[in-house]
């Protein structure tokens, strides 16, 4: 067998790590949309000039992945690199399209890129063994967690977004599966610090605190009142520690910008109507958490670590049916993949079909893919790359190409999603009528 070595380090997970590196390697060195990492190089820029992160325009997050980017660019210099990138004016026309996925004439150098390729790998490697360490630990099944791991680290969906789009997301997910993992081993303080840390990095996971709460109340019933204390202790510590600097500075509101800003977005009545159904979406979320992890404490568990990471699946598959970006979807994926792999093989075709359905989502700008050739190398002509850009230049109705690739990337995600759903539904249904025979 591939995976018949007990060993982690077997030589078939060595295979999957080096092909895993380099592809990575590869697609994130040459292919890079840059506007996205653009704004990655501005916030060191402005970070290297004595700036904090709110002060020049161009950061927009809460300031936790404004840290990791000094953090890194503090390493990127003592490799005595410096330069990150440069704008280019045979590229100024992109900036005159009017599309969905924005554009800029700014391409991030190649070093730059290829460091940030290096992180976010370096993520996507632990990540993938904490995947592992769930299905060995919850599953007790090695096979099945070296499955999982070499699904979860070659999976193509993943590797567009942290190699090719340079999304902070697969930290995101490393953080929630840091905090699933805490949880499994009775380690509540240091779980509530990551949980605080990760909703600070990105929101959606602390959607499931509802059911981390019905966790801890269920496996430990003697003693989970010190321990939710202590999970509440470590959440506002981590939130203190990281949000101080911006109390101190005055920006504590610019922290928050980015949702803020989003919310009072509303210049038409399209724009109100959209924001109004999402905040029903988010309010409707919210009750559906709550009333999963309220049957999660009602119900009689026959292994409760099991029960804990497919409620956990089902609380972030709730998440992600309101359509969003692509990228959003990463923190469900481990989840799906543990599922299929651990609990129900039907969810195989859906994993796979969301899996490429959501990439063709990602690459919706993909003629900007290409910048960083064009400019950087001679392995693509400034002329080549107009020529590939210009296959977009087409309307239907308002929509140019970009904007036509990026709705049928929606269209096909949001159907992936679905699918997985309707998987998720029947499983659960089977699940019922099995109970109730007995």
């Amino acid at each position: 067998m591939f995976f018949d070595d007990r060993k982690f380090l077997c030589k078939g997970i060595l295979l999957i790590i080096v092909i895993g590196i380099a592809v990575r390697l590869i697609s994130g060195t040459l292919l890079t949309y840059n506007y996205d990492v653009y704004h990655w190089t501005l916030t060191i820029s402005n970070y290297e000039a004595g700036n904090g992160l709110y002060q020049t325009a161009g950061y927009y997050y809460t300031p936790v992945w404004g840290y990791i980017l000094a953090t890194f660019a503090q390493f990127y210099e003592l490799l005595g690199l410096d330069m990150i990138g440069d704008r280019f004016v045979d590229l100024l026309f992109v900036e005159d399209d009017i599309c969905y996925s924005p554009h800029t004439a700014f391409v991030p150098s190649i070093p730059f890129s290829a460091a940030v390729t290096v992180m976010l790998c370096i993520v996507d490697l632990v990540s993938a063994y904490l995947v592992y360490w769930l299905v060995k630990e919850v599953f007790h099944d090695t096979v099945k967690a070296k499955i999982c791991f070499s699904v979860y680290f070659l999976y193509s969906f993943l590797i567009v977004v942290s190699a090719i789009g340079g999304m902070f997301d697969p930290i995101s997910v490393l953080m929630l599966l840091l905090c699933v993992c805490l949880l499994i081993k009775g380690q509540e303080f240091t779980a509530g610090m990551m949980l605080s840390a990760v909703a600070l990095l990105k929101l959606f996971p602390a959607f499931l605190i509802f059911l981390f709460v019905a966790y801890v109340i269920v496996k430990h019933r003697e003693d989970w009142k010190p321990r939710l204390l202590k999970a509440v202790v470590g959440a506002g510590l981590a939130a203190a520690v990281l949000m101080l600097p911006q109390v101190m500075d005055g920006t504590i509101a610019d922290s928050f910008s980015f949702v803020l800003a989003r919310a009072e977005s509303t210049t038409s009545l399209l724009d109100t109507i959209v924001s109004s159904v999402s905040i029903i979406g988010y309010l409707a979320i919210i009750l559906a958490n709550i009333v999963l992890a309220y049957h999660f404490m009602k119900r009689k568990h026959d292994d409760i670590d099991a029960s804990f990471v497919i409620y956990s699946f089902v609380g972030l598959l709730i998440l992600f049916l309101m359509p969003g970006a692509p990228q959003y979807l990463l923190p469900m994926i481990p989840f799906l993949i543990i599922m299929t792999y651990c609990v129900e093989s039907r969810f195989k075709v859906p994993m796979l079909l969301l899996m490429v359905f959501a990439s063709v989502y990602m690459l919706s700008p993909l003629a900007m893919d290409f910048a960083s050739l064009a400019v950087y190398t001679d392995l693509l002509p400034m002329d080549s790359f107009r020529a590939i850009y210009g296959l977009f230049d087409f309307q239907v109705y308002e929509l140019n190409g970009f904007d036509v690739w990026n709705r049928i990337g929606l269209v096909l995600q949001t159907i992936g999603v679905l699918l997985v759903a309707a998987v998720t539904f029947i499983w659960v249904r089977d699940r019922v009528k099995g109970t109730d025979s007995q």
